[in-house]
């Protein structure tokens, strides 16, 4: 699936939803996609198109927040913002 295409799919099923925060657990820049930690324990699936700010990427323990959508495959991490980068 192309990155339009999926952003315009998840678009279409985004709520609006409390914040959350966590961390990279880890993400690969050629496949564009990882996992957050949440402080509440759960690991979050994250694609790169829902990175805001340029570039569209995250490295493994940037602190992060963003906002938790269910999608048919599980949940997902949407407008993920790097609130501190890893040392």
């Amino acid at each position: 699936m192309q990155d339009d295409e999926f952003r315009e799919k998840r678009d279409e099923e985004i709520p609006t939803e409390t914040r959350l925060s966590g961390y990279v657990k880890w993400f690969d820049t050629q496949k564009k996609y990882g996992f957050i930690q949440s402080e509440e324990g759960a690991d979050v699936f994250v694609h790169a198109s829902s990175v805001t700010g340029e570039p569209q990427t995250l490295k493994e323990y940037d602190r992060v927040e963003f906002t938790l959508v269910s999608t048919e495959k599980g949940a997902e991490a949407y407008d993920v913002t790097i609130v501190s980068e890893a040392a």
